[in-house]
């Protein structure tokens, strides 16, 4: 046996001890560091990702916009329309009234 194994209380089993702890420490903060850089990598993903989605949604709220007022003017125009064509509608039947009053004194001086 060693003296370790005999003397456990011994300098020499609180040096490999201690030695043991400091690996063991060294090693922690190795992992703990990576897991921090990915954690930091991560963040800065999400950060670049907000800033994607937020342009998105201005975007999207800017042709939203467009959309609405092509409708507005689109609905506007068609209104229009459907006046002006009203308005052809009357001016057309006014003709055809005094077409036929013309064609018609016009056959009446014609044939009496």
């Amino acid at each position: 046996m060693t003296t370790e194994q005999v003397n456990p209380h011994g300098h020499e089993w609180r040096r490999n001890t201690d030695q043991q702890f400091a690996r063991l420490e060294v090693k922690m903060c190795e992992k703990l560091d990576r897991v921090l850089e990915g954690q930091i990598r991560i963040e800065e993903r999400s950060a670049a990702l907000a800033t994607k989605v937020f342009a998105h949604n201005e975007r999207l709220d800017s042709h939203s916009r467009e959309i609405r007022n092509l409708q507005i003017s689109t609905a506007v125009a068609g209104e229009g329309s459907m006046t002006l064509n009203r308005r052809w509608g009357a001016v057309g039947a006014v003709m055809l009234v005094a077409a036929g009053a013309f064609i018609g004194n016009v056959v009446e001086r014609i044939f009496l």
